[in-house]
């Protein structure tokens, strides 16, 4: 947004106190009591000119509508908006349930005297007690409030000139906290169809040129309520299932005019069992949002202002801290706020700020971030546009090269000045590793792509410099002389050098988190196929031949132990009975990690715009995305292709060459899955590819037609995701 140079936008939450005579109509809304509407529409309309002109005078340059057009509890005006959903009252059973109220959990347990009186002060006008039902198919059907919403804010930014406006809006965690589910049965397919409505609400505030805030207060504070019996462990993966459907209701929307806004609850209360913000950090910032809004000023959250000494948002990003604790009827000293100001502006950057106090809104870019006792580095490194994808002479740089030769302690340099040519070898310890980088100018900092180097290129990127990851075997024949960490550095520098040499793409930590899920699922894969291989040998030993596959066994396991026990010691049936529910254990927990990253899958759009492919599941959707990395990475399909191992090898020598197997040079792992659902297409599709049943029957063999389609597939998944396209059966290729 256009402010005065220097000067850190100003804004705030939404909500404003509405005025007595729009409270009159809003009661009688709220006990069903008849009204005149043209007469609250005008009310509504004069209210918001009024509210929008009185944040203006103050200095705000980012002004809401007050929530004026929203009933008085903030997140159940969408309750009126959806169809498909119905309020009903609590049965006696929920009423009596301290569970049941908005304010809940452990705070309320540990401190009944003071919500007793609470209650009887707060809630001693409030209606039974309500709750949201889920009776059929969730869709948006608010259009005509929110155009109106929209229009009278629209109105009202007119009159003053000058500022820009918001709209507060619910997430879907907060929107039906507590609905009983009539219809969908399954918490994510409610979830997911509930964003799926929440978005024609989004979408629609952003396209009348507002800005959207997202408010999200039950995310964090269900937590008091949630733990125990959940543990920290299990609370994140619920919130981790909100934030995905967020971002599905995100989706396509500009990040610079969304915010999202968590709290922990607006209520004067203790707040001794909020979350801590550290906890839940690296979930907050996964919203696909623009700016992220939290309690800064609030007593039992104000020390973590810490916490974004390390957690730093994506490129472009902003923070939004809230600078006036609204948890006190005490006002607060101007030089206090002052103080938190400068806590946040010393973070990220030591600009000089103008204007008026208190700012609540910055802007964070990775360049600004300084690491604790480092040199803030704030120089760009210009992007080259052909880095990662052709490699070689068109890489070539007239910056800095540094060859580096990573290890867990001890990182081995080596450079050549390009003004003195003095060649430089340099032992750095792990702690002074990044600190040397931040205080050197930008350069290329080359290394192996090996356990570490996405970490370490992360890091170096965000100091400003160009991390280039080459693959270990492109180093290998640069070696020279007895092997070292000196020699090591001074090849991974050579190699650098080299025409034509590829680098692999740097990662984002989400990227390597669900590789991590794929890892760590095809290890306890491994360990059940094992553990079932042994208990069929075992079994073999008594005359016991099981059937083949998990399936078999699990049909005939129980009968098989019955007949060997009559035969066998006890404490060895015992044994054996625990080696089986041990298999049963390993099933529940590669279940488990399937559902997360479903859930991944499911808030991720270039996942399951590939999951279209035929062929093309969960599980390869979602490693094809996070081992990609950035599809620019590749000049083409067929080079993706190739760095999986799906072409073939060849060997020529005198100008004739002879064409070989599959390569299997690249990521095992994928190019499994692919050939996988390459063979299920083939062997199961209704109406599998023409070209490849020709191709099975002219080479008389399955398995070639198999890996060409799995070729097929992988230059596929490239396509969709380089171009932003989705898949469609019909598409024929044109020539460039």
């Amino acid at each position: 947004m256009a402010t005065q140079e220097g000067r850190i936008p100003v804004s705030h939450i939404g909500s404003l106190v509405r005025p007595p005579a729009l409270i009159e109509f809003l009661e009688k809304e709220q006990r069903g009591e008849p009204y005149d509407r043209d007469a609250y529409d005008a009310c509504l309309t004069e209210s918001v000119a009024e509210a929008v002109r009185l944040q203006a005078e103050a200095g705000i340059d980012i002004v809401s509508d007050g929530e004026y057009g929203k009933s008085i509890n903030w997140a159940f005006y969408v309750q009126n908006r959806l169809n498909g959903v119905e309020r009903q009252p609590m049965t006696p059973e929920e009423a009596a349930d301290p569970m049941s109220h908005s304010i809940g959990g452990r705070d309320r347990e540990a401190f009944p005297e003071f919500y007793g009186e609470y209650d009887g002060r707060v809630l001693a006008n409030a209606l039974a007690p309500m709750r949201p039902v889920v009776t059929g198919p969730i869709s948006y059907g608010g259009q005509a409030e929110l155009q109106r919403d929209i229009a009278n804010l629209k109105s009202a930014l007119a009159a003053t000139g000058g500022v820009e406006g918001f709209l507060p809006v619910v997430a879907p965690a907060s929107a039906l906290p507590n609905a009983r589910d009539d219809h969908y049965g399954d918490e994510e397919t409610l979830l997911f169809a509930l964003a799926d409505a929440l978005h024609e609400e989004y979408a629609a505030i952003v396209d009348a040129g507002l800005h959207l805030q997202i408010d999200d207060a039950f995310l964090p504070f269900m937590y008091e309520r949630l733990v125990p019996p959940m543990t920290l462990a299990e609370y994140r993966d619920w919130a981790e299932l909100r934030i995905a459907a967020l971002n599905r209701a995100l989706e396509g929307l500009p990040p610079e005019r969304t915010r999202y806004h968590i709290c922990w609850g607006s209520w004067n209360g203790p707040h001794m069992f909020d979350v801590p913000m550290k906890d839940i950090v690296d979930i907050v910032l996964k919203v696909n949002a623009g700016t992220y809004a939290f309690e800064a000023a609030n007593p039992r959250h104000e020390h973590e202002w810490q916490i974004w000494k390390t957690a730093r948002p994506a490129e472009g990003r902003r923070l939004m801290p809230g600078l006036i604790a609204h948890s006190t009827n005490v006002v607060e000293h101007p030089e206090l706020v002052a103080e938190r100001l400068l806590r946040y502006a010393d973070l990220v950057g030591g600009e000089t700020w103008n204007g008026r106090l208190p700012p609540l809104m910055f802007e964070v870019r990775r360049d600004e971030w300084t690491l604790a006792g480092r040199r803030h580095q704030s120089a760009k490194v210009e992007e080259q546009a052909l880095h990662g994808q052709t490699g070689g002479s068109e890489m070539k740089t007239n910056r800095t090269v540094v060859g580096v030769d990573t290890a867990k302690r001890v990182f081995q340099l080596h450079w050549v000045d390009m003004e003195t040519g003095e060649i430089v070898d340099l032992k750095l310890t792990r702690a002074k590793f990044l600190e040397h980088f931040a205080n050197r100018t930008p350069c290329v900092v080359a290394m192996e792509a090996c356990g570490g180097s996405q970490h370490w290129a992360r890091e170096l990127r965000e100091l400003g410099h160009d991390p280039w990851l080459l693959p270990a075997k492109a180093v290998r024949p640069f070696v020279t002389g007895n092997k070292n960490d000196a020699h090591d550095a001074r090849a991974i520098w050579t190699a650098a050098q080299m025409p034509g040499i590829k680098t692999v793409a740097v990662k984002s930590e989400e990227q390597q988190g669900i590789l991590a899920l794929h890892r760590m699922r095809q290890q306890l894969v491994k360990f059940r196929t094992a553990q079932i291989n042994g208990l069929r040998g075992l079994l073999t030993e008594y005359g016991e031949v099981m059937p083949r596959g998990r399936a078999g066994m699990r049909r005939g396991m129980a009968e098989a132990l019955e007949r060997v026990a009559e035969r066998l010691p006890a404490m060895v049936i015992d044994t054996l009975r625990e080696q089986w529910a041990r298999v049963g254990r390993l099933d529940g927990e590669i279940a488990e990690i399937e559902r997360r990253i479903g859930v991944w899958h499911r808030g991720n759009a270039d996942s399951r715009r590939i999951a279209e492919i035929p062929g093309v599941g969960v599980l390869t959707a979602t490693a094809a995305v996070a081992a990609m990395g950035d599809p620019a990475a590749f000049r083409s399909g067929r080079e993706f292709a190739a760095w999986l191992g799906l072409v073939p090898r060849h060997d020529g020598t005198g100008g004739r060459v002879r064409i070989l197997g599959i390569s299997k040079r690249g990521d095992r792992y994928l190019r499994t899955l692919l050939i996988h659902g390459a063979r299920s297409v083939l062997t199961h599709a209704k109406a599998p590819p023409e070209w490849a049943v020709r191709l099975a029957a002219e080479r008389q063999s399955v398995n070639v037609a198999t890996v060409a389609l799995a070729n097929k597939t992988a230059r596929t998944i490239w396509a969709l995701l380089a171009h932003d396209r989705v898949y469609r059966a019909d598409f024929v290729s044109q020539p460039a």
